[in-house]
């Protein structure tokens, strides 16, 4: 089961962290984990790794989609001609 703990007013960065699947002292197994951690905080992600992939999955598609927003307004701008319509449908899909 993938969680989140947290008790924080800001942070700098991210750490990210692979626990291996282990035995505990009684007996039974916990599964391989990815932990996210906000540095100078206390707050932490525990993710199942195929949890961990979704989320990997979804960000990707989610900062592609972000750069050619960017990408889109900064050629729009030279040209001095920022479609907003065509932005906006981006910023959609985005979400």
């Amino acid at each position: 089961m993938s969680y989140m703990s947290t008790q924080i007013n800001a942070f700098d960065g991210v750490e990210v962290e692979y626990l291996p699947a282990h035995a505990t002292a009684y007996g039974s197994v916990t599964p391989a984990y990815v932990l996210v951690k906000l540095r100078q905080g206390h707050a932490t992600l525990g993710l199942q790794v195929e949890d961990a992939r979704t989320l990997v999955e979804a960000v990707t598609r989610i900062l592609m989609l972000h750069d050619s927003v960017e990408h889109l307004a900064v050629e729009m701008s030279v040209d001095n001609e920022v479609p907003v319509a065509a932005l906006e449908s981006v910023e959609r899909a985005v979400a």
